[in-house]
């Protein structure tokens, strides 16, 4: 079974072996009219901070890990939830973020 991440607002998650994620912003498809998209903050053991954007299947790697946004459940309002899944395989030189 793969791993997931449900991300909800407000709340901080372990990733990896040392790592945090958190989502910082969410936009609203129906107030600006482009793709959903997703602000995530990484922070590692050492409290380094490092933002990402993402929009649905885009993936990032981070800890040693690949991760792929899977989806948003409930966009535009505050009781959303931001899916992450593990990937298998890591991504090599194509990594949006990597620490």
């Amino acid at each position: 079974m793969e791993e997931t991440l449900a991300l909800r607002h407000g709340m901080i998650y372990d990733v990896g072996d040392d790592g945090r994620v958190a989502v910082t912003f969410l936009s609203n498809p129906d107030l600006d009219g482009q793709p959903v998209s997703v602000e995530l903050v990484l922070v590692d053991g050492d409290d380094a901070e490092r933002g990402v954007t993402l929009h649905v299947g885009d993936r990032f790697e981070y800890g040693g890990e690949s991760w792929r946004l899977s989806g948003i459940d409930e966009v535009g309002t505050y009781d959303y939830t931001v899916h992450l899944v593990k990937e298998e395989a890591s991504l090599g030189g194509s990594s949006t973020v990597d620490r």
